[in-house]
């Protein structure tokens, strides 16, 4: 029997060669998942914890059965033992390399709203292990750790999002079951089509005949709070249609979080569905005129990861690396179809964030600018006046009174 300091120097090793995560743990008796995904953003962590306690394999791990887990997030971890109680976890890691738009389909049909740090994890610190590098590790571990052969049969459990928020089917965008009182009506299909095109006066039609608007006290025998929880349902769905519709999430996210906030602020049902006719007409005017579903699917993927990456530091080599291409090339094709520079494009962006923290925040302009990449308070300022018209401060009190 090898000591546990040999197993784990053999564990470092086949972690430097394949580039996943190895670990010894005890799973079915105290399954701690933030311990093997140290990298992951803790809502990611939470997410894949819940899934795998529904899941319900206590037996299969106690049993000392190698067990796949691949979820539809497109992240795979296996659970393989080495005796009684010890299982190696290998994972998180992908099979293959995601896409910008993969990432954010997976992610959104996960029901998990799309942040920097979710992004970044998916494109940037996800190991991709290809099958047959996974099968040579296998076969590694199996040698090295005297694995008897009946141990060494795989069960393969494919993980389902537990809140298929939308998935595309003929261009229309479906909502889960779990929705449902809301989202389960047809209508609400026919309501994400026309955000995710812009067309606020046929999503009006169909809202006005939406079967939510018609249940009472679905949530509660609070008034106020029923339409509270109903409107902020409802704008999810507005939020997704449109981030469907090729607008950038980060502008999605603004519209969505000032509308949210607003809500929660009203007084009266009338304010709370004024509210809400407002936010989708918001997100349907800013689908129509910042939409990027006219660009290449290429160059789309490049204007989502500036727009989520709006405050960090512009690393062009990174950018390369990530889109596989040279940078010369990338700011050629970015530049022919946006007419805009990518380093003019990420500026652009920075300020759009800006905007909004001077519009939902009391921070100082020069914490603004810190906290939004720009050293120089000054230089931040001019930029800001060249894009908006105004100063910072002046552009804060004007959002105020409105």
């Amino acid at each position: 029997m090898k000591t546990y300091e040999t197993l784990s120097f053999l564990l470092q090793n086949f972690k430097n060669l394949a580039g996943v995560d190895l670990r010894i743990v005890t799973p079915y008796k105290n399954n701690k998942m933030d311990d093997y995904l140290e990298a992951a953003p803790s809502v990611l962590v939470s997410y894949l914890y819940n899934r795998f306690n529904s899941l319900n394999i206590k037996k299969e791990l106690s049993q000392r059965q190698l067990v796949h887990l691949q979820y539809s997030l497109g992240l795979e971890i296996m659970y393989i033992p080495i005796d009684k109680d010890n299982y190696i976890v290998a994972g998180p890691f992908s099979s293959n390399f995601l896409s910008a738009d993969e990432i954010e389909n997976r992610l959104l049909n996960a029901g998990l709203t799309i942040t920097p740090a979710l992004y970044h994890f998916f494109a940037s610190s996800l190991p991709v292990l290809p099958t047959d590098k996974k099968e040579a590790l296998l076969q590694l571990l199996f040698y090295s750790f005297d694995i008897p052969e009946e141990y060494q049969k795989i069960l393969l459990l494919y993980v389902p999002a537990e809140n298929n928020i939308y998935s595309e089917c003929n261009k229309l965008l479906a909502f889960a079951e779990h929705e449902k009182m809301f989202y389960r009506y047809k209508e609400s299909l026919a309501i994400a089509k026309y955000v995710s095109e812009g067309d606020y006066t046929k999503c009006m039609e169909v809202l006005k005949t939406a079967l939510a608007y018609q249940i009472p006290h679905q949530y509660s025998h609070d008034d106020l709070l029923n339409e509270t929880i109903t409107a902020a349902r409802v704008g999810s769905l507005f939020y997704f249609a449109a981030i469907k519709g090729g607008l950038p999430p980060l502008e999605a996210e603004q519209i969505y979080t000032k509308s949210i906030h607003d809500i929660l602020c009203a007084e009266n049902t009338d304010s709370v569905r004024t509210i809400n006719r407002s936010m989708l007409y918001n997100f349907c005017n800013a689908v129509k005129n910042n939409s990027t579903n006219h660009y290449s699917t290429f160059v789309q993927k490049i204007a989502n990861y500036l727009s989520l990456n709006g405050s960090d530091e512009l690393k062009l080599d990174e950018l390369s690396d990530i889109f596989k291409k040279p940078i010369h090339l990338l700011e050629k094709e970015f530049r022919k179809e946006t007419g805009f520079t990518i380093k003019q494009y990420h500026r652009k962006v920075k300020l759009q964030l800006a905007a909004a923290l001077l519009q939902e925040t009391n921070l100082p302009v020069h914490q603004i600018a810190l906290q939004t990449g720009f050293l120089d308070s000054n230089y931040f300022s001019r930029l800001f006046k060249q894009c908006y018209n105004c100063s910072p401060s002046d552009y804060r009190s004007i959002s105020a009174s409105f």
